[in-house]
């Protein structure tokens, strides 16, 4: 299932003004985009501005959401049912958590705003909390839930600790953005091909299940 588009004034009217925040934001930086400029480039006054968002943090958190959780990719993954079986099944919830994360992550834009993330949060931490909020936060709370669910059934190891094995799995991502798209480069942005993303699996499934599979 995807996401459908707004349909509700108000969804109308969040994303107008999140379109026009996002391309304010990713040319002028956070604190070189003001609400006045956001303002004029969504066409709405500041009390409208205002009455959607109260702060600029807001709205940068919910210019995130809408490049993370709202997306169809991410959406389709926290829509899965998060009870495997068996090894297969926990492998396959993995394989698509993975590849679903990545495609999230590796977007143009997103990494454009994780740069910002980067250069700004030192002068406005609420920047790191939004990035913690919509992305990490969720995905390790997916993640945590497969271990958990995974022990349940008898196919995780029961001496797993479910939070260190999520903090590693989540670190392997960004291991994988950072270099090949945080980091600006000679080449374009380009996600792990799908064999790396297999043995991540492979090796993960090593390590968590109580046989091979």
């Amino acid at each position: 299932m995807t996401r459908s588009a707004p349909q509700t004034r108000t969804d109308r009217k969040r994303a107008q003004i999140r379109a026009a925040a996002q391309a304010l934001l990713l040319q002028h930086g956070f604190q070189g985009t003001t609400t006045d400029a956001i303002a004029a480039a969504a066409s709405i006054s500041k009390e409208t501005l205002y009455r959607y968002y109260a702060r600029k943090e807001d709205l940068f958190v919910d210019v995130l959401r809408s490049l993370t959780v709202e997306r169809a990719v991410w959406v389709r993954l926290m829509e899965r049912p998060a009870e495997p079986r068996n090894p297969r099944q926990l492998r396959a919830l993995l394989r698509s958590a993975v590849q679903g994360l990545l495609d999230t992550m590796m977007q143009a834009e997103y990494l454009a705003m994780l740069r910002l993330i980067v250069a700004e949060s030192p002068r406005f931490p609420e920047l790191g909390d939004g990035f913690r909020q919509t992305v990490l936060e969720p995905g390790s709370t997916y993640i945590g839930t497969l271990l958990r669910a995974g022990q349940r059934n008898r196919i995780v190891r029961d001496n797993l600790d479910p939070p260190t094995v999520t903090r590693m799995f989540i670190g392997t991502l960004l291991t994988m953005v950072l270099p090949n798209g945080l980091i600006h480069g000679s080449q374009p942005p380009a996600a792990p091909d799908r064999r790396t993303i297999e043995t991540f699996v492979d090796h993960l499934m090593d390590l968590i299940s109580k046989q091979r599979n």
